[in-house]
């Protein structure tokens, strides 16, 4: 990564952003949000492009879709169960530049594609999986999930997933 002083950048292990003043070696002096310059190693800094919205949404998403896992005759196929996991890891190629909105947003959008391409091909029941954290990607989610009519949603088995799961019940198709 070529860092120059003037880059806007994001922290690897931190939230905010920040602006390179100078670079030393393996070492850049920025200034954070607050106005105070510190001493950041170059690999835990990630430019940030001048408009990021923007450029997360321009770009096609590459998604790792869950799988159908499906047991007995294709009859059953409609009526599984699609586990769908919105870790960002798991669905982001490169994340390292979003803010905390880019990535409930960028988890909100894949969880949002993945229910109507359920509820298209007529599974019956999804597992979000969004662990527990603060709990902010489940309140989005639940509040996100609320706007769809023919469908119950609640916590999935605590047993299999604790309290870091959404279970959606799809009792009626959309009209699509």
């Amino acid at each position: 990564m070529t860092l120059k002083p003037g880059d806007e950048v994001s922290f690897l292990d931190e939230t905010g952003k920040a602006i390179v003043v100078s670079i030393t070696g393996n070492t850049a002096i920025v200034c954070t949000e607050e106005g105070f310059e510190i001493e950041y190693p170059i690999d835990k800094l990630v430019v940030r492009p001048a408009n990021i919205a923007k450029e997360i949404f321009r770009k096609p998403v590459v998604q790792k879709d869950a799988q159908v896992r499906t047991t007995g005759d294709r009859q059953l196929l409609k009526s599984d169960v699609l586990e769908v996991d919105l870790h960002l890891h798991e669905i982001a190629e490169h994340y390292g530049g979003f803010t905390r909105h880019d990535m409930v947003t960028y988890q909100l959008n894949h969880a949002r594609n993945q229910f109507f391409k359920a509820r298209k091909a007529g599974i019956k029941k999804i597992i979000f999986i969004h662990g527990v954290g603060e709990g902010v990607l489940k309140q989005e989610l639940r509040k996100m999930l609320s706007a769809f009519d023919g469908i119950t949603v609640y916590d999935a088995d605590y047993s299999k997933y604790g309290l870091g799961a959404t279970a959606v019940e799809i009792w009626k198709r959309s009209e699509d």
